[in-house]
């Protein structure tokens, strides 16, 4: 299930039943919702509040191929040695990043504005 604003351009809801995750389902709808759009356009997608890595990781995990998400896990497992939970969740953090900047990918989180609020 997918809701989107075209006027906004702006995704606000996904959602996969659990017994079809890890299937490609998200990552296929959200190619979908932007093949709607201009390529170039900006498309913001609302999840977790800003601020939240919960959110981060998610948008992540359904944008990223696969193979960059095992390579960051990989990389993760090597640099790992030392570090708190809250130091790795960052590294990581900055490695994805990495990764969807090289794929002209944008994991920004944005909060709603206040006019989205209102409705």
């Amino acid at each position: 299930m997918i809701s989107f604003s075209y006027e906004e351009k702006v995704l606000t809801f996904l959602a996969v039943r659990p017994e079809f995750r890890k299937c490609g389902i998200g990552r296929k709808l959200v190619e979908r919702v932007k093949g709607c759009f201009h390529n170039g356009e900006e498309l913001s997608v609302v999840t977790f509040r800003a601020g939240d890595e919960r959110g981060f990781f998610c948008l992540a995990v359904n944008l990223l191929e696969l193979d960059d998400l095992e390579r960051v896990m990989e990389q993760i497992k090597e640099d790992e040695t030392g570090l708190s939970v809250k130091e790795k969740a960052s590294h990581m953090a900055g490695l994805l990043q990495e990764v969807s900047d090289q794929k002209g990918i944008s994991l920004k989180l944005r909060k709603k504005s206040a006019k989205s609020k209102e409705m």
